[in-house]
């Protein structure tokens, strides 16, 4: 069994990345960053003959019970895994390479063994992306969307399944409700009276939710597409490099986009901005061949997925280990920034009253 990173020793890296290693020192990397698993870089000393990358990314379950157990109703690692080992290379943005992939279905252990792509400059999500990286997230986000669009190998595998499958709207709905009212507990002053009346039955509205953002055209959905999980390249070719496959799903696109657009940018850019990333989205789209979507229709969609996207910071906080501060700030952050987008634009009017 493989779950902490003093399970990966020399002998584990050698046969992984198939060459000697002797030694390895290693550094926790992203605390407050990821949610549910953790992140090591590593750097291994090869012996005689040997030659591999100088640095990598050792990624393991998550840090303590409520993490993994999120992760495990939700297939988080499974998803993960199985991007890496079979869409990666079909998917039309970059991510990073990968050097090792294993997954045990039984236990839902898991150890990623990736690229290092600390040399690119990450998102900071807490603090807001600029406009004109935004945008190039938007439109990397369309590439994306476009390359699974209604694709014939869409539905090909065990784990990339539509929202409304199960097991995903009940994993999601209980995890909901048991984070809930320790959300309420932490950020309740946050939360005016209609914040909090719908946060309360909003776990009998999920598999309504997944019924109307998978009705019509659907695409793979990254499902985390957030600043952190962000790394901005200086290649005009490949400007952006995303992490985090693990809530990898097949809906519409524009379920990315509204997460993105109401979590990762402060509410004042967000207002001033969110149409114009709506449109340079669909242009987007439109010149990878997807045609159809029309923006008065993206935009109610968008208003419905403002709505939606409340689910994030409610488990994310639930999973948190006591000392991560970032991780915390993160959340409260990211529901100040949803509760902003819910009242501003009115988007519990596309939800059902009762």
């Amino acid at each position: 069994m493989t779950t902490t990173i003093d399970d990966i020793t020399p002998e584990y890296l050698t046969e992984a990345l198939g060459q000697p290693v002797t030694a390895l020192t290693s550094e926790p990397v992203g605390v407050g960053v990821g949610l549910i698993g953790q992140l090591y870089r590593v750097t291994p000393t090869y012996g005689d003959g040997g030659s591999g990358p100088e640095q990598i990314i050792v990624k393991l379950p998550g840090p303590t019970e409520e993490a993994r157990f999120v992760a495990q109703v939700l297939q988080m690692y499974e998803k993960e895994a199985g991007f890496y080992r079979d869409l990666a290379q079909g998917s039309s943005v970059a991510s990073p390479g990968s050097h090792h992939v294993t997954f045990d279905p039984e236990t839902h252990d898991f150890v990623l063994i990736l690229e290092d792509v600390g040399h690119c400059r990450q998102a900071d999500q807490i603090e807001g992306l600029t406009l004109d990286d935004a945008k190039v997230a938007v439109r990397e986000l369309a590439r994306l969307n476009a390359a699974w669009w209604e694709h014939p190998d869409l539905l090909a595998s065990a784990y990339l399944r539509p929202m409304t499958e199960s097991p995903f709207p009940e994993a999601v709905t209980m995890s909901y409700e048991g984070s809930w009212p320790n959300a309420l507990e932490r950020f309740g002053g946050l939360m005016s009276d209609d914040i909090k009346e719908y946060g309360a039955r909003y776990g009998s509205l999920f598999r309504w939710f997944c019924e109307q953002l998978c009705d019509g055209a659907v695409t793979m959905s990254h499902g985390d597409w957030r600043g952190d999980n962000l790394f901005f390249t200086d290649d005009p070719d490949n400007p952006l490099v995303a992490v985090d496959w693990q809530l990898i799903t097949v809906a519409k696109g524009i379920k990315d986009f509204g997460y993105f657009v109401t979590q990762s940018l402060t509410p004042e850019i967000r207002a001033a901005h969110e149409r114009e990333l709506l449109q340079i989205w669909l242009d987007e789209l439109a010149a990878n061949d997807v045609a159809g979507y029309e923006f008065a229709e993206a935009w109610e969609d968008y208003r419905l997925t403002v709505a939606w996207a409340f689910v994030y910071p409610i488990i994310g906080a639930n999973g948190l280990a006591d000392d991560d501060v970032r991780g915390a700030l993160l959340a409260r952050t990211m529901l100040q920034r949803s509760i902003s987008a819910i009242e501003e634009l009115h988007a519990l009017d596309k939800v059902p009253s009762r």
